[in-house]
Protein backbone atom coordinates (compact mmCIF):
# COMPACT_ATOMS: atom_id res chain seq x y z
CA UNK A 1 0.00 0.00 0.00
CA UNK A 2 0.90 3.46 -0.40
CA UNK A 3 1.52 6.04 2.08
CA UNK A 4 -0.47 8.89 1.86
CA UNK A 5 1.62 12.25 0.49
CA UNK A 6 2.28 14.70 3.30
CA UNK A 7 1.65 17.82 0.26
CA UNK A 8 -2.34 15.78 0.41
CA UNK A 9 -3.09 17.39 3.91
CA UNK A 10 -1.60 19.09 6.86
CA UNK A 11 -4.57 17.25 9.07
CA UNK A 12 -2.73 14.14 9.63
CA UNK A 13 0.53 12.52 10.89
CA UNK A 14 -0.84 9.12 10.52
CA UNK A 15 -0.06 6.96 8.06
CA UNK A 16 -3.06 4.41 6.80
CA UNK A 17 -0.08 1.74 6.74
CA UNK A 18 2.11 2.60 9.31
CA UNK A 19 -0.76 3.22 11.41
CA UNK A 20 -4.18 1.57 10.17
CA UNK A 21 -5.78 5.23 9.69
CA UNK A 22 -5.48 8.41 8.31
CA UNK A 23 -7.27 11.45 9.67
CA UNK A 24 -7.30 13.83 6.57
CA UNK A 25 -9.29 17.17 5.52
CA UNK A 26 -11.45 16.37 2.49
CA UNK A 27 -14.93 18.72 2.57
CA UNK A 28 -15.36 22.44 2.47
CA UNK A 29 -17.46 24.27 4.36
CA UNK A 30 -19.98 24.48 2.06
CA UNK A 31 -19.75 20.08 1.89
CA UNK A 32 -19.90 19.93 5.76
CA UNK A 33 -23.16 22.00 5.80
CA UNK A 34 -24.36 19.77 3.46
CA UNK A 35 -23.90 16.25 4.66
CA UNK A 36 -25.03 17.86 8.36
CA UNK A 37 -28.13 19.03 7.09
CA UNK A 38 -28.80 15.67 5.11
CA UNK A 39 -27.42 13.49 8.19
CA UNK A 40 -29.29 15.86 10.74
CA UNK A 41 -33.08 15.65 8.25
CA UNK A 42 -32.54 12.07 8.02
CA UNK A 43 -32.33 11.30 11.60
CA UNK A 44 -35.45 13.67 12.06
CA UNK A 45 -37.31 11.87 9.87
CA UNK A 46 -37.36 8.70 11.62
CA UNK A 47 -38.12 10.44 14.73
CA UNK A 48 -40.80 12.20 13.11
CA UNK A 49 -43.56 10.59 15.24
CA UNK A 50 -41.54 12.29 18.68
CA UNK A 51 -40.28 15.48 17.39
CA UNK A 52 -40.47 17.69 14.24
CA UNK A 53 -36.98 18.39 12.93
CA UNK A 54 -37.63 22.66 13.49
CA UNK A 55 -38.74 22.45 17.40
CA UNK A 56 -35.03 24.26 19.16
CA UNK A 57 -36.54 21.80 22.53
CA UNK A 58 -35.34 19.06 20.82
CA UNK A 59 -31.50 19.18 20.03
CA UNK A 60 -30.17 15.73 18.38
CA UNK A 61 -26.92 16.86 20.66
CA UNK A 62 -29.33 15.46 23.74
CA UNK A 63 -31.20 13.22 22.22
CA UNK A 64 -30.09 10.87 24.85
CA UNK A 65 -32.26 12.45 27.26
CA UNK A 66 -35.05 13.83 25.81
CA UNK A 67 -35.35 10.41 23.85
CA UNK A 68 -35.69 8.68 27.06
CA UNK A 69 -38.34 11.00 28.60
CA UNK A 70 -40.67 11.28 25.69
CA UNK A 71 -40.49 7.11 24.80
CA UNK A 72 -38.29 6.70 21.88
CA UNK A 73 -38.52 3.20 20.63
CA UNK A 74 -34.43 3.69 20.36
CA UNK A 75 -33.50 0.07 19.47
CA UNK A 76 -36.01 0.01 17.03
CA UNK A 77 -35.90 3.00 14.94
CA UNK A 78 -32.56 3.23 14.86
CA UNK A 79 -32.41 -0.10 13.62
CA UNK A 80 -29.90 -1.22 10.71
CA UNK A 81 -32.61 -1.08 8.24
CA UNK A 82 -33.01 2.56 9.01
CA UNK A 83 -29.67 3.67 8.88
CA UNK A 84 -28.65 3.13 5.59
CA UNK A 85 -29.76 4.46 1.93
CA UNK A 86 -28.31 4.79 -1.16
CA UNK A 87 -27.54 8.96 -1.25
CA UNK A 88 -29.30 11.34 -3.73
CA UNK A 89 -26.83 12.51 -6.91
CA UNK A 90 -25.93 15.50 -4.96
CA UNK A 91 -24.44 13.94 -1.23
CA UNK A 92 -22.81 11.29 -3.43
CA UNK A 93 -20.65 13.52 -5.36
CA UNK A 94 -19.86 15.14 -2.09
CA UNK A 95 -18.80 11.86 -0.13
CA UNK A 96 -17.01 10.60 -3.17
CA UNK A 97 -15.46 14.08 -4.36
CA UNK A 98 -12.21 14.19 -6.09
CA UNK A 99 -10.16 14.55 -2.78
CA UNK A 100 -11.89 11.29 -1.76
CA UNK A 101 -11.16 9.56 -4.71
CA UNK A 102 -7.93 10.80 -4.88
CA UNK A 103 -6.88 9.39 -1.11
CA UNK A 104 -8.64 5.98 -1.88
CA UNK A 105 -6.47 5.57 -4.73
CA UNK A 106 -3.65 6.61 -2.75
CA UNK A 107 -4.40 3.67 -0.22
CA UNK A 108 -5.05 1.28 -3.23
CA UNK A 109 -8.49 1.42 -4.35
CA UNK A 110 -7.57 2.52 -7.96
CA UNK A 111 -10.56 0.53 -8.54
CA UNK A 112 -13.41 0.00 -6.02
CA UNK A 113 -16.96 -1.35 -4.93
CA UNK A 114 -19.32 0.56 -2.32
CA UNK A 115 -20.43 -1.56 -0.19
CA UNK A 116 -23.88 -2.05 0.32
CA UNK A 117 -25.33 -4.79 2.42
CA UNK A 118 -29.15 -4.68 0.66
CA UNK A 119 -30.36 -1.01 2.67
CA UNK A 120 -27.36 1.15 0.99
CA UNK A 121 -24.30 2.06 0.92
CA UNK A 122 -24.37 5.52 2.93
CA UNK A 123 -25.03 4.79 6.64
CA UNK A 124 -24.71 6.65 9.99
CA UNK A 125 -23.94 5.89 13.44
CA UNK A 126 -26.04 7.72 16.29
CA UNK A 127 -24.66 7.05 19.57
CA UNK A 128 -25.79 7.41 23.28
CA UNK A 129 -23.64 8.03 26.13
CA UNK A 130 -23.65 5.41 28.57
CA UNK A 131 -26.06 3.79 26.74
CA UNK A 132 -23.82 0.80 25.28
CA UNK A 133 -24.97 2.07 22.00
CA UNK A 134 -21.36 1.42 20.52
CA UNK A 135 -19.65 -2.43 19.55
CA UNK A 136 -16.47 -2.77 21.44
CA UNK A 137 -13.26 -3.42 20.18
CA UNK A 138 -13.35 -5.45 16.23
CA UNK A 139 -11.97 -5.35 13.48
CA UNK A 140 -14.26 -5.34 9.89
CA UNK A 141 -12.14 -7.87 8.42
CA UNK A 142 -13.93 -10.21 11.90
CA UNK A 143 -17.19 -9.80 10.58
CA UNK A 144 -19.39 -9.61 7.34
CA UNK A 145 -17.86 -6.38 5.97
CA UNK A 146 -14.68 -8.54 5.25
CA UNK A 147 -11.31 -6.87 3.52
CA UNK A 148 -12.93 -2.58 3.05
CA UNK A 149 -12.07 0.79 3.78
CA UNK A 150 -13.87 2.55 5.85
CA UNK A 151 -14.44 6.51 5.79
CA UNK A 152 -15.91 7.97 9.14
CA UNK A 153 -17.70 11.46 8.82
CA UNK A 154 -17.99 13.29 12.27
CA UNK A 155 -21.73 15.36 12.16
CA UNK A 156 -22.16 15.79 15.68
CA UNK A 157 -19.12 15.14 18.14
CA UNK A 158 -15.83 15.99 17.21
CA UNK A 159 -13.40 15.97 20.34
CA UNK A 160 -11.71 13.11 22.19
CA UNK A 161 -14.39 12.71 23.89
CA UNK A 162 -16.55 11.68 21.33
CA UNK A 163 -14.69 10.40 18.07
CA UNK A 164 -14.37 6.57 18.03
CA UNK A 165 -11.59 4.76 19.17
CA UNK A 166 -8.80 3.03 17.36
CA UNK A 167 -5.59 1.26 18.32
CA UNK A 168 -2.76 2.01 15.98
CA UNK A 169 -0.46 -0.47 14.15
CA UNK A 170 -3.31 -3.29 15.72
CA UNK A 171 -3.96 -4.02 11.66
CA UNK A 172 -0.48 -5.03 11.43
CA UNK A 173 -1.22 -7.66 14.48
CA UNK A 174 -2.94 -10.55 15.06
CA UNK A 175 -5.16 -10.60 18.33
CA UNK A 176 -7.36 -13.85 19.74
CA UNK A 177 -10.71 -13.31 19.04
CA UNK A 178 -13.96 -14.44 20.27
CA UNK A 179 -17.35 -14.76 19.09
CA UNK A 180 -20.30 -13.54 21.47
CA UNK A 181 -23.22 -15.74 22.83
CA UNK A 182 -25.46 -12.59 22.67
CA UNK A 183 -24.45 -9.77 20.24
CA UNK A 184 -27.16 -7.26 20.06
CA UNK A 185 -24.86 -5.31 16.75
CA UNK A 186 -23.74 -7.55 13.84
CA UNK A 187 -23.99 -11.44 14.45
CA UNK A 188 -20.87 -13.19 13.50
CA UNK A 189 -18.75 -10.93 14.11
CA UNK A 190 -15.55 -11.41 16.36
CA UNK A 191 -14.68 -9.12 19.40
CA UNK A 192 -10.74 -8.87 20.21
CA UNK A 193 -9.83 -11.11 23.45
CA UNK A 194 -7.15 -8.70 25.64
CA UNK A 195 -8.56 -6.30 27.81
CA UNK A 196 -7.01 -2.83 26.97
CA UNK A 197 -6.93 0.05 28.51
CA UNK A 198 -8.85 3.49 27.29
CA UNK A 199 -5.17 4.87 27.61
CA UNK A 200 -4.52 2.44 24.91
CA UNK A 201 -6.92 3.94 22.07
CA UNK A 202 -6.26 6.98 20.09
CA UNK A 203 -9.32 8.73 19.55
CA UNK A 204 -9.11 12.16 17.52
CA UNK A 205 -10.12 15.31 18.38
CA UNK A 206 -11.73 16.41 14.76
CA UNK A 207 -12.01 19.60 12.65
CA UNK A 208 -14.35 20.97 10.73
CA UNK A 209 -13.89 18.78 7.24
CA UNK A 210 -11.60 16.01 8.63
CA UNK A 211 -12.84 12.67 8.27
CA UNK A 212 -11.22 9.39 9.56
CA UNK A 213 -10.09 6.38 6.85
CA UNK A 214 -9.00 3.20 8.16
CA UNK A 215 -8.01 0.02 7.50
CA UNK A 216 -10.10 -3.32 7.53
CA UNK A 217 -7.75 -5.10 10.19
CA UNK A 218 -7.63 -2.17 12.68
CA UNK A 219 -9.17 -2.46 15.94
CA UNK A 220 -11.67 0.34 16.58
CA UNK A 221 -14.87 0.71 18.81
CA UNK A 222 -17.76 3.30 18.53
CA UNK A 223 -18.40 3.25 22.05
CA UNK A 224 -18.02 6.63 23.77
CA UNK A 225 -16.10 6.84 26.83
CA UNK A 226 -17.13 10.26 28.96
CA UNK A 227 -19.15 12.19 26.60
CA UNK A 228 -21.71 14.11 27.18
CA UNK A 229 -23.70 14.46 23.57
CA UNK A 230 -25.44 11.94 21.76
CA UNK A 231 -22.61 11.57 18.53
CA UNK A 232 -23.61 11.05 14.90
CA UNK A 233 -21.23 10.50 12.16
CA UNK A 234 -22.02 8.87 8.73
CA UNK A 235 -19.97 6.61 7.15
CA UNK A 236 -19.44 4.63 4.03
CA UNK A 237 -16.96 1.56 3.06
CA UNK A 238 -15.43 0.63 0.14
CA UNK A 239 -13.57 -2.89 -1.51
CA UNK A 240 -10.55 -2.79 -3.17
CA UNK A 241 -11.15 -4.05 -6.55
CA UNK A 242 -7.52 -3.65 -7.12
CA UNK A 243 -4.05 -2.64 -5.56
Amino acid sequence: MLEISTEMSHASIFSFSRDGFSILEVFSEMEVQRLNQFAKQWVYSLLGKWVSNDDPRYPLETYYIWGEELGVEHEKVFCAMNRYVNPQDEIRSILLNTRVKEILRSMGACSYNLCDDGTGWCGFRFIRPHKGDGYPLSKKSWGPAGNVISCWVPIIGFSAMDTLGLIPASHLKEYSKYLPNDEKFCRGEYRVVPDFAPSDLFRPNLESGEVVFYHPDTLHTEEIIGGIMTRLSLEFRVTRNSV
